[in-house]
């Protein structure tokens, strides 16, 4: 009975912030699992994972029941477990490739359990296809958005707006706007970015469904700034920043972060803008990969260099930047790029040739944890937000 109301119940929860309280029911429910059914193991090894930033330490690292739950596979015929169990996997991949084949596998499998019987009603979730296909769609779009692969992932991302739509679910399509705003924010479409963004985080709103305000709200404060409404931007960062605090979204809270900074230092306020700067880093030191959001933090580390004329520092984030932007096939379009472009002209008259070619040379070697510790180094958080 504990395990179905864990099932039933789980949605609400999360969308509630009670993730711990779901955390104290599997703590208890967990070490009983084997004498459950294989397709009801493998619901609550999923929540598990959704869960687990939330349970003790003695429940990680999640990775550690990943054979059990490949066990389960096995014997699992439902199509839509199937996927969501893929879908889980993908967020231990070690690189983006064998993210991509987990979601594809995932998709594949969603797209199959709308054509066959499923599960039963009792499953909650699990047995929704459309919500399942959706936000599959839209979170691999993501991942493919942040690579730069922003063909591929405005074709996923309206697939999955369409869906929602189509089946009247404007709750779960507000991922999708976010997303679609994003990639219209990437593509330099200010205009409709905002239209999209503003949509997205209406919505979210409205519901109170704050993670997915915490994804999109951060990103129409910076269209609203590049709109040339600092004021407005200001507001709007300040506000979401307070909600990654209460979600406690570290790589969100540095994501905005990293916005305050770009503000400030459009505002010319160089101080604060380190500040911001350093806390960004300070969030999230380490990130995984290259991405969209890493690369808008090191061009915004880069013009802080050269509004600070430390050219030569700047020459060499540049560098960095440049081959970071190749990774994700020059995607970054826009104001984010024209300002990036116009700093670099500028570092470039300031230095001479020579320097500055030894300088960007030695960026583009440089890796983004050494960038990040020495801004760290530089600019030591004092009197920031709390984690």
């Amino acid at each position: 009975e504990m395990a179905w109301l864990i099932v039933a119940a789980n949605w609400f929860w999360e969308q509630r912030q009670f993730q711990y309280d779901a955390g104290l029911w599997l703590v208890q429910l967990w070490p009983h699992r084997q004498q459950l059914a294989t397709d009801l193991r493998l619901a609550l090894w999923i929540i598990l994972n959704a869960s687990s930033v939330h349970l003790p330490e003695a429940f990680q690292p999640r990775s550690r029941y990943r054979d059990e739950a490949l066990a389960l596979l096995k014997d699992c015929s439902d199509n839509l477990l199937q996927s969501a169990t893929w879908s889980i996997m993908s967020w231990d991949a070690t690189d983006f490739s064998q993210l991509s084949m987990s979601m594809e596998r995932a998709i594949a499998f969603a797209r199959l359990a709308r054509e066959s019987p499923g599960l039963g009603p009792e499953f909650c979730l699990f047995s929704d296809c459309v919500w399942v296909l959706g936000t599959e769609l839209s979170g691999y779009a993501y991942g493919l958005a942040e690579r730069g692969e922003l063909a591929r992932a405005e074709t996923l991302a309206k697939e999955s707006f369409n869906l929602f739509l189509a089946h009247g679910n404007r709750y779960e399509r507000s991922g999708a706007l976010g997303l679609l705003g994003h990639l219209a924010l990437l593509q330099g479409d200010l205009p409709q970015a905002h239209k999209l963004l503003s949509e997205a985080v209406t919505i979210a709103t409205t519901v109170g469904y704050k993670d997915v305000q915490c994804n999109w709200q951060p990103l129409l404060g910076l269209v609203t700034l590049y709109r040339g409404d600092m004021t407005a931007a200001r507001q709007c960062l300040t506000e979401s920043l307070r909600l990654c605090i209460e979600v406690k979204a570290k790589h969100l809270l540095a994501r905005n972060c990293t916005y305050l900074a770009e503000t400030a230092l459009c505002e010319g306020n160089l101080d604060e803008a380190a500040q911001w700067l350093a806390q960004s880093v300070g969030h999230q030191a380490e990130p995984d990969s290259i991405t969209t959001t890493e690369l808008q933090r090191l061009w915004v580390a880069a013009r802080l260099a050269t509004a600070q004329q430390q050219y030569t520092c700047a020459a060499t984030l540049f560098g960095l930047a440049d081959q970071a932007h190749r990774q994700i096939h020059d995607a970054i379009a826009g104001p984010m790029r024209a300002l990036a472009d116009a700093a670099l002209t500028t570092v470039q008259t300031r230095l001479e040739p020579v320097v500055f070619v030894e300088a960007f040379a030695a960026g583009q070697q440089m890796a983004l944890e050494e960038v990040f510790a020495m801004i760290l180094v530089a600019q030591p958080i004092s009197g920031g937000v709390a984690d």
